[in-house]
């Protein structure tokens, strides 16, 4: 039995079967990570062509309140939960947690690397100089949603063994007596190479924002030049300028 109208001159039956979903995910029926119905199961428990099911979930997941995960089906995100208020430095952990969700790493690695003109430029050191490159695919619930490919200054006396299980770099940065001053950032827009779109799970050429940090200690010395790949239709940064 359809819990649709039908009826001649009623909403479109995609645009019902959209507000139906997103009634759930409002509600806490789905909660944030949660996999919603197949497109079968919906098609059956609602009456709906493949035509009209795909359309909703389509514009659900263009408005940000679903994600599809290659191989794990479609899940609930709300819409666009994971956002950064840019007002202090923060770490990509203790932001997601403060929002409740589950932070995890994919993919790591770690190795040390000739410095090339973009990293010695940034990281205020000679072209060719070894730095330690560390590569990291952060998720919240699960879910993909950065890229940081990031450049340490062996002067911080940090350690790749020590790199390869970490979470919050700042929180490790601590640890080490390693304090933060400031911060330097620049946002632009990217599209994702090969690399990117598998670690992120979108197509090549996606559109990411790129975020990119040079860190300052309490010494006045850059020791983090960071390149943040942000998958675009899951994360925004606010931005708050104060008045005269």
């Amino acid at each position: 039995m359809s819990l649709l109208n039908h009826n001649k001159g009623a909403v479109p039956l995609y645009q019902q079967l959209k507000e139906i979903i997103k009634e759930k995910i409002d509600s806490g029926v789905y909660e944030v990570g949660d996999k919603i119905k197949t497109e079968k199961e919906l098609q059956e428990f609602y009456s709906l062509s493949r035509i009209t099911v795909r359309q909703a979930l389509n514009e659900l997941v263009s408005e940000g309140y679903l994600h599809r995960q290659r191989g794990k089906g479609t899940v609930v995100l709300g819409q666009r939960l994971f956002h950064e208020q840019v007002l202090k430095v923060r770490s990509f952990t203790e932001e997601m947690n403060e929002r409740g969700y589950k932070t995890g790493t994919s993919y790591v690695d770690v190795s040390i690397v000739k410095a090339e003109r973009e990293v010695s430029l940034n990281l205020d050191i000679n072209e060719g100089t070894d730095v330690i490159k560390l590569v990291r695919v952060r998720t919240a619930n699960g879910i993909p949603i950065v890229v940081f490919d990031t450049y340490l200054s062996l002067e911080t006396g940090l350690k790749i063994e020590e790199l390869e299980s970490i979470g919050s770099l700042y929180e490790f940065f601590s640890t080490k007596g390693i304090h933060i001053k400031y911060v330097d950032e620049c946002f632009e827009v990217e599209t994702a190479d090969k690399r990117l779109a598998e670690y992120l799970d979108v197509k090549t050429n996606f559109p990411l924002m790129l975020r990119t940090r040079q860190t300052y200690s309490t010494e006045n010395k850059i020791i983090e030049y960071t390149k943040a790949y942000y998958h675009s239709k899951l994360y925004k940064f606010n931005l708050r300028t104060e008045g005269k």
